[in-house]
């Protein structure tokens, strides 16, 4: 049996074919056709199980190489602490460990992770139409405004700044505007935010210094 594990990107993916006797080839691909084509030239329907975690393009991955493998399993980004929080993080040493875990899971018969049921096209579908209908409840029509900052402003995505000399203040967002689409963006941040330690890490970075900066102006 081989196992394959997946680090998929918007614009690459990165995988790592692992044996039963624990020999390993790694290998990145563009997201393109010709790419994906070489790919599944490595890729067997009876030997071959795939793990990839899950990310925005996950589903339409699947999709793709579903009918050419013996299993194709998405795992839940939040049960994978042991990629989440590691030492070294690269899109290798990611589709290595995914690999391990799946062998690991096929050599027990135990479940190591959860797998993250595909929905069907229809409720895809459905859930992309839900981000774009809230926002075109909000803004109506994107005529409406002459500029893209003005765009931005009524839906609070943007604060109010103020610069004098050297020294530059960012205010709070408009309050006039509407909320419900705003709110539903951040939480694809906020999500964001809490699958990438990278982005995870820049967060806390400005988190602090922003508490550093608040509690100077305070103490003056």
């Amino acid at each position: 049996m081989k196992c394959i594990g997946i680090c998929l990107h918007t614009n690459r993916f990165t995988c790592c074919h692992l044996d039963e006797e624990g020999s390993r080839r790694m290998k990145t691909y563009e997201l393109s056709t010709t790419d994906i084509g070489f790919f599944l030239q490595t890729v067997h329907a009876d030997t071959s199980c795939v793990l990839i975690e899950a990310a925005v393009n996950t589903f339409a991955f699947v999709k793709m190489i579903a009918g050419h493998a013996r299993q194709v399993l998405i795992a839940n980004t939040f049960e994978l602490k042991s990629i989440s929080f590691t030492n070294k993080k690269t899109d290798k040493v990611d589709a290595y460990k995914l690999a391990r875990i799946l062998k690991a899971q096929i050599m027990s018969g135990e479940e190591q992770v959860h797998e993250v049921v595909v929905p069907s096209q229809h409720i895809q579908d459905l859930r992309a139409l839900f981000t774009a209908i809230d926002v075109i409840a909000d803004i109506i029509a994107v005529h409406r405004f002459s500029k893209s900052k003005k765009s931005s402003n009524y839906l609070r995505s943007t604060p109010k700044v103020e610069s004098s000399n050297e020294k530059t203040i960012i205010k709070s967002t408009n309050t006039s505007g509407r909320k419900v689409a705003i709110t539903l963006l951040s939480q694809a941040l906020n999500h964001y935010r809490d699958t990438s330690p990278n982005a995870g890490a820049w967060y806390e970075r400005l988190r602090q210094y922003k508490r550093t900066a608040y509690s100077h102006v305070i103490c003056r």
